[in-house]
């Protein structure tokens, strides 16, 4: 009897444990809290149905536009993206082309940034291993400046210079390319198109947990994984916080890197220190239609707004602008230390239109009404060395055979449900050629279930 275990009910435990039970595996996904999905949640307010974050999503990889087709099938809103930078005197399309980005700025200001750029290239400055090193390094400090300084420090509640520049084409967008990201020229090529279903990005999880318990598998909720028991170089057990032990073949894990040292029982030197955790205070208002944006997210990047993101829920099809009202998000990042996420809703809300409409995107007599909703330790703070520890981390992890582990940076992120989803069916993939050549073809695999549930 085959079991595989899959710790984490996000998008990638999900998208693991389908690609598991499609093939007859039997699989359990155990997830700490009250529902599956992580981040990948939608809700309805006020009729509408909108998300946790923002979650940009496409079908360009073809195994997600398989798992589309079939768990969602043509109940989806599809929508070129339209994706806005707000900065002090302009605002640009993102990602942001050279061209239109001299046009905004002027040609005063482009020079400005050329001449910064020559001279550090000219001085061959030594490149540092963080954010701003990356960024200066590439595009001339002159460009960090105005484009970027501002953005990470709201992002992370820390200049760039303390911030790991390793993942900088994650946390900014940035092509491999020595470049800026381009938008396709008109002409030359078509703009991306997102998809997001008609209620929102939770029905792709749920349907996921459909398929899953359809097919034999189990999905339990608040079921906290309290450690993995191993013997050798394989997971041979894991245990719940509630007492509860499965005895398994395998486990997919997608939680962190570093969540997941810390559940290997007999290696404790893998745990190392949790990095620091950003939280995130949504304000969703219900506003008149007419008076929105027609992008589907605008970032603002000024320090002199404490809000970074706001998101159109109305910007995807008319059904999202139904009864002429639509929804708006803004986010706040901050830390729970911060007065930010102690403060009331009211004054919350107040800070909200207060500042969308200082900002040109709302008009404060259109807002019928509000909620906030609190998002505790939504991504980690990754530090100059944090990819070195993630590093040694995984090698470590990888001694043992049948573990894998799908988990990165964990950060919201416009293109996060899709890399997650992606992550978590080759994670799948592995494990299941993992057990064939350990002679558990799929027509031996049972689906009955495991160890006291």
């Amino acid at each position: 009897m085959t079991r595989v275990a899959v710790v984490g009910g996000g998008p990638a435990g999900l998208a693991a444990a389908y690609r598991l039970t499609t093939d007859g595996v039997q699989t359990a996904v155990f997830e700490a809290g009250p529902s599956i999905g992580g981040l990948a949640r939608s809700m309805d307010m006020w009729g509408h149905a909108v998300d946790l974050g923002a979650h940009m999503f496409t079908l360009k990889d073809p195994r997600v536009s398989r798992m589309w087709t079939e768990l969602v099938g043509s109940d989806y809103d599809s929508a070129p993206r339209r994706t806005r930078v707000l900065f002090d005197r302009w605002s640009l399309p993102y990602p942001f082309d050279p061209l239109e980005a001299t046009r905004a700025v002027g040609v005063a200001e482009a020079v400005r940034c050329g001449t910064s750029l020559a001279v550090g290239r000219l001085a061959r400055r030594r490149v540092g291993g963080d954010l701003e090193s990356w960024v200066v390094g590439r595009f001339g400090r002159r460009a960090f400046e105005l484009f970027f300084a501002s953005y990470v420090e709201k992002l992370f509640g820390a200049p760039a210079r303390e911030i790991d520049g390793a993942f900088a084409q994650t946390l900014l967008g940035f092509q491999p390319q020595r470049s800026l990201p381009r938008r396709p020229r008109s002409g030359s090529a078509s703009p991306t198109v997102l998809v997001r279903p008609f209620r929102g990005i939770g029905v792709l999880v749920e349907r996921l947990g459909e398929h899953i318990r359809a097919r034999g598998g189990e999905v339990r909720c608040d079921a906290p994984v309290a450690r993995l028991r191993t013997a050798g170089d394989r997971v041979v057990g894991v245990d719940l916080q509630s007492g509860e032990t499965r005895e398994i073949d395998a486990v997919v894990s997608a939680l962190p890197v570093a969540l997941t040292a810390r559940l290997v029982a007999d290696d404790r030197h893998l745990g190392q220190k949790p990095p620091r955790f950003r939280s995130v205070v949504l304000v969703y208002l219900l506003v008149d239609a007419e008076t929105t944006f027609r992008d589907q997210w605008v970032f603002m990047a000024p320090r002199r707004f404490k809000g970074s993101r706001v998101t159109n829920f109305g910007s995807w099809s008319p059904a999202g602008r139904d009864g002429g009202q639509t929804v708006l998000s803004v986010e706040f990042w901050c830390d729970r230390s911060d007065a930010l996420w102690s403060a009331a809703d009211d004054d919350l809300r107040e800070l909200a239109v207060g500042e969308l409409g200082g900002a040109g995107l709302l008009q404060p007599q259109a807002v019928r009404d509000s909620q906030v909703v609190r998002l505790r330790d939504a991504f980690p703070v990754p530090v100059v060395g944090y990819s070195d520890v993630l590093a040694a981390t995984a090698a470590r992890l990888s001694r043992f055979a049948n573990l894998k582990v799908t988990g990165g940076l964990g950060a919201i992120s416009s293109a996060g449900v899709h890399g997650s989803l992606v992550a978590g069916i080759e994670a799948g993939d592995a494990v299941r050629r993992a057990l064939s050549l350990n002679g558990a073809p799929s027509s031996s695999i049972s689906a009955g279930s495991g160890g006291g549930a």
